[in-house]
This record gives structure tokens, C-alpha cells and sequence, in this order.
């Protein structure tokens, strides 16, 4: 095998790797890169939204809960018309569908 004959018929080149190749320069005056934008569903909206409401709440009022519990105790809390009208409010507050 001839390795001259290879250099004689296509000439010498030189190695480069694939990654090396210049780029064009952008235009002067120009921006090679657009902005990036995201769009958001209205859904992922209603979630944020929901999720601010809910972190301003408070975890816990102490004060309503220990009410509650000794009305429990002596049975002066009627639990089904509560849970009925808790779950009203919960819908007209827009944070469970219905």
C-alpha cells in the first residue's frame, strides 16, 4: 500500500475534529439568540393559584379545634350537617371541584 499515492491524488489534509468547526459570527447589530418563552395551561394557573390561598392559611387555628372537640365530647356538634356544610364552602371557594 502507497500512502504517497493517497497525498499525490487528494492532497494533504489536515485533521479536525467534528466538534472544532467554526461557526459563522453573528451579523453586528443582530441577536443570534431568541428568548426563551414558557406558556402556562390554565389549569397549572388555578394550581398556583390554589396553592398561594392555601400556604396564607394557616396551618392549624388552635382555638376553633379545641371548641370543637369538647362540643365532640359532650355530643353538642351535629358532624353530618358540618361535613355537609364544610364541603359546601370548600366548593363555593373554588378549592375542591365539584
Amino acid at each position: 500500500m502507497n500512502i504517497q499515492g493517497i497525498l499525490k491524488a487528494y492532497g494533504p489534509r489536515l485533521y479536525a475534529p467534528a466538534n472544532a468547526r467554526k461557526r459563522a459570527a453573528p451579523e453586528k447589530g443582530t441577536d443570534a439568540r431568541k428568548p426563551e418563552q414558557v406558556e402556562i395551561s390554565a389549569e397549572s394557573e388555578q394550581l398556583q393559584r390554589l396553592k398561594r390561598r392555601i400556604e396564607e392559611m394557616p396551618d392549624v387555628r388552635l382555638e376553633i379545634v379545641s371548641k370543637i372537640k369538647t362540643r365532640i365530647k359532650m355530643n353538642d356538634y351535629p358532624l353530618e350537617n358540618n361535613i355537609d356544610e364544610a364541603v359546601k364552602k370548600l366548593i363555593k371557594n373554588d378549592l375542591i371541584a365539584a
